[in-house]
């Protein structure tokens, strides 16, 4: 399974379609696949909008009406701040996104700072330089695992680290944060100058997608209804998780970081959103963006009414609706075509060329019958299956043999008759029944 070639590749790597560096006859595996292309978009249920979208991210210039359409999605920084404050916002760079995030939660109810611990060095003063470093490291450069996070209740939190991958608590998946759970709901004192510490043992956060963190939900299930005054059933518990950073030359000095693999996001990069879907998001343009960044960005809405676009000049004209012959975006172009001409071969296709639609033997007077014989073991369980099915339904005569089944319990089909049916020897429970179409 491949997703949209139009996305951003990982930072770093190679696009799918591409040799790699480090690898002899990548592209023939690739190129040697046949494709079967999924059509219905589901992100965007308005053909037109992802229509647009997918002009945009292959590079083909949009007709005037639609340039107006995106245009009309300008708007100033100063009123999406007053008017849009719950919508995530959407930056080229991470200086951005910190700013951003600083400055929307400038009044945070707590604090949850890393606990460190380290070994592996000789000296103080090699301590010291290590320590450093870990404060000059990136998240990422952490492994998601920030030294400080601002907590505030009703704000987005997204998961930085991979939790568990088969309960949908990945890199990337974000939620609201409900409620901080502190030690036994009282401050833990520790005899230090500082006076009273309190502990922060879980984050509730309330997921858009009911399957992420399912499992855990679950889990939590009895805890949550001892404290039914406090949690709800929706909310998934966040627990702080350890890794080991390497630091120093050689990375030997280790440190073990105890934290919650989560970070604020109001604001996050488009890198980062990749995947994502928001109901409303505001996305900083600038007319310099690669297409296929723009593309990411703007796709990530659900609705066209949801995106907001801004711009550091309030310059309100979309650059990227001319069209794109950049390499990567032609290349793109390139490929879709290429898979077009190399579409795999199904059954459907075979059944097309040979059993039409009814109602096309009909308006071409096609002169054969067809009739279908099928195992349906259960009617009463399957009856939506056969007449939704696409081979089924074409045919004009359905034989179904039925197990099961007796004079007062038959089942009518959409569009059939059912004209004969009869048990094929006394006292054994196959029935066999014959629908004609209407």
């Amino acid at each position: 399974m491949c997703g949209d070639l139009r996305h951003l590749p990982p930072v770093n790597a190679t696009p799918i379609y591409k040799c790699s560096r480090d690898m002899i006859g990548g592209p023939v595996l690739w190129q040697s696949l046949y494709s079967y292309p999924l059509l219905q978009v589901m992100r965007q249920s308005n053909t037109t909008f992802s229509s647009i979208l997918t002009k945009i991210g292959g590079g083909v210039p949009l007709d005037a009406e639609e340039q107006a359409m995106i245009e009309s999605r300008f708007t100033t920084r100063e009123w999406c701040d007053e008017n849009l404050r719950d919508a995530v916002r959407l930056f080229h760079d991470n200086r951005s996104v910190d700013e951003y995030n600083a400055r929307a939660i400038s009044d945070p109810e707590h604090e949850s700072i890393a606990r460190d611990s380290f070994t592996g060095y000789t000296t103080e003063e090699e301590l010291g330089m290590a320590r450093k470093e870990l404060h000059r490291l990136k998240i990422t450069e952490c492994l998601g695992f920030p030294y400080c996070i601002r907590l505030a209740k009703g704000y987005p939190y997204m998961i930085t680290s991979n939790i568990d991958v088969d309960d949908g608590l990945v890199n990337g998946a974000i939620g609201t944060l409900k409620y901080i759970e502190h030690l036994e709901e009282r401050e833990v004192t520790e005899d230090t100058d500082t006076g009273k510490i309190t502990q922060t043992v879980r984050l509730w956060l309330k997921f858009e997608s009911k399957r992420v963190g399912a499992k855990a939900r679950v889990e939590a299930k009895p805890y949550v209804t001892c404290k039914g005054d406090l949690l709800k059933g929706d909310w998934t518990p966040i627990r702080q998780q350890s890794v080991r950073i390497g630091l120093g030359r050689g990375k030997h000095i280790k440190c073990r970081r105890i934290q919650f693999p989560i970070t604020s996001a109001c604001a996050i990069t488009i890198h980062k959103s990749q995947g994502g879907t928001f109901d409303q998001i505001v996305l900083q343009y600038d007319k310099r963006q690669d297409q296929r960044l723009v593309y990411v960005g703007m796709s990530r809405v659900t609705i066209l009414d949801g995106l907001y676009m801004t711009n550091a000049t309030d310059d309100f004209n979309f650059y990227h609706g001319t069209g794109s012959e950049a390499p990567g975006v032609k290349e793109v172009r390139e490929e879709y075509l290429r898979l077009e001409r190399h579409q795999l071969p199904t059954l459907h296709q075979k059944i097309d060329r040979v059993m039409p639609y009814r109602k096309d033997r009909r308006d071409k007077q096609h002169a054969t019958t067809f009739a279908i014989s099928h195992n349906v073991q259960s009617l009463h369980a399957h009856k939506e299956d056969v007449e939704s099915d696409d081979v089924l339904t074409r045919s004009d005569y359905l034989v179904l043999n039925e197990t099961w089944m007796d004079s007062d319990s038959l089942v009518p089909l959409n569009n059939y008759e059912l004209v004969h049916h009869k048990k094929r020897e006394p006292g054994l429970p196959q029935v066999v029944l014959l629908y004609t179409d209407i």
